[in-house]
């Protein structure tokens, strides 16, 4: 729970204390051309359920991310180079990029009846991968500086670590798709 309030404080406090700064963009400039901080929230995405994201803008059409998180499967990490479209509040981005991190094998609706302790996760793949993602976004970004993007795409197992547990070979080239929400602010 603390960790969860420390990503408030670092995404939120500075969007606050910047609402209603004197340096607000002016009509015409790009306002998502700028460096930013987001936490990340979403499904099966190259940084699990959630995580917190620092993108560095490198010229006003083209960013970086890293980004760290977790979630059902464990800790992860990607890199995001993304394209930028558009101009003022709104704006499409393209990015292809590299992640990696645990791989536990997620069953939602799996049932078991049996009555020993691990009998229903003996056949469940535990293991780490790399993966190749691909996604697009749209992107809105105030004259203040609280950006929203949401994004989509896939991920595509390229390697993997040794196995626990299970079959390996059904995971690998996987494709999974993806969906998130980035919420933040410029810095």
């Amino acid at each position: 729970m603390w960790k969860l309030a420390a990503l408030a404080l670092i995404v939120f406090v500075p969007a606050i204390a910047r609402a209603d700064s004197p340096n607000q963009l002016s009509d015409g400039a790009d306002w998502g051309a700028r460096p930013r901080i987001t936490a990340l929230f979403g499904v099966a995405t190259p940084t699990g359920e959630l995580g917190v994201e620092y993108t560095h803008m490198i010229f006003s059409h083209l960013e970086i991310g890293a980004a760290v998180g977790g979630g059902i499967t464990g800790a992860q990490a990607s890199i995001m180079p993304r394209l930028r479209t558009g101009a003022g509040s709104t704006s499409v981005t393209f990015g292809t990029g590299l992640s990696g991190g645990a791989y536990n094998e997620f069953q939602l609706f799996q049932f078991c009846l049996s009555t020993g302790p691990d009998a229903c996760h003996d056949n469940q793949v535990r293991t780490t991968a790399r993966w190749a993602n691909v996604e697009a976004g749209l992107q809105v970004t105030s004259r203040a500086g609280m950006t929203f993007r949401l994004y989509g795409g896939a991920g595509r197992v390229i390697g993997r670590g040794a196995c626990h547990n299970g079959d390996c070979a059904r995971i690998d080239n996987m494709t999974l798709p993806y969906v998130g929400l980035a919420l933040g602010h410029t810095l």
